[in-house]
């Protein structure tokens, strides 16, 4: 029979147990396969709740987070640090709440945390029949983590999970002693600007994204987390800085990357016609309102309420102008040619 409820705790240990990693021993001896519950527990992770008031407290931490937090010398940039990265969550409509901080010291303690966090979201999905069947099933999620770590840092469910090279950044910062490069400054922000861009892309209640929305997902995180300026707004909120001519130049390459992906030019001619210049720090909010602010099915009919306000159009050319929008496929030439449909409809005549 299905596992039910009775024994789950069991079996979400045992699939946490069977994610083994192969951790290296002391002054060169060989690895050891440890198993994901435990060396996560040997990271820097912080978990959070939410009071009654709605403000973030510290609700437990392991070890290795309470020795860091101990130490005076780091403690106001642990602060600063957990401070940002909630008010920078929280500023997002819909947004759940960073309920984990995981820091990870090693790429084996990315894969422990991530496989941890894994077993978090998909705990409800258990359906071994003993725990035999539960360890011989926990390896899957190692490896997709395993698979993960390249991108530096992931937000899936309410946890945000760092990957070493972020947490010896932030150790640096929080130390003091050495100022930061704008690599590592461009590396960190733009890694969690992605993330928090991911976290808070609302769906549709209980449907799969179809394909014609698809693009606007995608390119929805790839435009608003290149915005400009918005890589050294994250990585400073969090308490990191570095030289600004240099950090932006970095921004600049890397949002000029990301615009040679077609679907993200379309996106970009579609926001221009709603009179948003995704190369202005100030229109990024405006954007933001009309990607971010609504479930996904909703963007098209969004982004044509935009469009009408900002060209004047008739308010009955709504439901076309939607439809138009469902139509583009991500493809630039299709917005251009929507222009040039637009641009023949006169603009109604402003009262008074």
């Amino acid at each position: 029979m299905p596992s039910g409820h009775l024994y789950l705790p069991q079996l979400v240990d045992a699939y946490a147990r069977s994610a083994k990693l192969n951790v290296p021993g002391p002054k060169g001896e060989p690895p050891t396969p440890i198993a994901a519950v435990d060396y996560a527990a040997k990271q820097v992770n912080w978990t959070f709740k939410t009071d009654e008031k709605g403000a973030k407290q510290l609700a437990d931490a392991t070890d290795a987070a309470k020795a860091l937090a101990r130490d005076e010398r780091l403690a106001p940039g642990i602060e600063r640090t957990l401070t940002g990265l909630h008010a920078l969550h929280d500023a997002r409509k819909g947004a759940a709440g960073i309920g984990e901080l995981k820091m990870a010291t090693d790429e084996a303690g990315f894969v422990a945390n991530r496989s941890m966090t894994l077993v978090d979201n998909h705990f409800d999905k258990f359906e071994y029949k003993n725990l035999e069947e539960a360890y011989a099933g926990g390896e899957a999620f190692a490896a997709q983590a395993e698979k993960e770590l390249p991108r530096g840092a992931v937000f899936s469910g309410k946890a945000l999970d760092l990957a070493p090279a972020h947490t010896a950044t932030l150790k640096k910062a929080w130390e003091g002693k050495k100022p930061l490069t704008p690599e590592e400054v461009f590396r960190f922000g733009k890694d969690v600007a992605r993330e928090l861009e991911r976290a808070v892309t609302p769906l549709p209640p209980e449907s799969s994204v179809k394909p014609e929305f698809q693009w606007y997902e995608d390119s929805t995180i790839d435009v608003l987390h290149a915005w400009t300026g918005n890589i050294a707004a994250t990585a400073k909120a969090a308490g990191l800085e570095a030289d600004p001519k240099a950090l932006a130049k970095l921004e600049g390459a890397y949002r000029g990357e990301m615009l040679q992906v077609p679907e993200n030019q379309a996106l970009v001619k579609v926001l221009d016609l709603a009179g948003i210049d995704a190369a202005n720090p100030e229109h990024r909010s405006r954007a933001t309102g009309l990607l971010q602010d609504v479930t996904l099915d909703a963007v098209p009919a969004s982004l044509a309420g935009g469009i009408i306000e900002a060209r004047h159009l008739p308010p009955d050319k709504a439901d076309w102008l939607t439809g138009r929008l469902l139509d583009l496929g991500g493809r630039p030439g299709n917005v251009d040619g929507l222009r040039a449909e637009l641009e023949k409809i006169p603009p109604i005549k402003p009262r008074g």
